[in-house]
């Protein structure tokens, strides 16, 4: 939390905006939110995304999530299916015409063919990550 902070200030220092000093002198202050989890390292970005559309004010806020637990994870695998979709075919995506004939490709396939590239891109991943 104190790194976001002085990453936050000293770009409002490079801009020169009127409230930096206000802000580096806040108190940062953690919500206690029903949906936080203890174990789940790996969905920042999905959390950060649901926040940002679903936050109206503090005042009972609540984002939709369930408390952390296998039902959370289905929600969670949902809302990261629901983001990369919107993602990839949002019009600003300057690959989404190669990413389309590609689905198409897939498609094409029998169901059989389809598990086994599945498998395959799951057991590559990594390769793909370091590349």
């Amino acid at each position: 939390m104190v790194t976001n902070k002085k990453v936050l200030v000293a770009y409002l220092d490079q801009v020169k905006h009127p409230k930096t000093e206000r802000i580096r002198n806040t108190k940062p202050i953690r919500m206690q939110m029903k949906w936080r989890t203890k174990n789940n390292h790996d969905d920042y970005g999905v959390f950060l995304m649901l926040h940002m559309e679903s936050y109206h004010g503090l005042k009972n806020w609540d984002c939709g999530l369930c408390v952390e637990s296998e039902r959370q994870k289905r929600e969670l695998d949902l809302l990261r299916s629901k983001y990369a979709a919107k993602i990839l075919l949002s019009d600003l995506n300057l690959i989404k015409n190669k990413f389309l004939k590609l689905v198409q490709v897939f498609e094409e396939n029998s169901l059989d063919e389809k598990k086994k590239m599945i498998d395959y891109a799951i057991a590559h991943r990594k390769e793909r990550e370091s590349s």
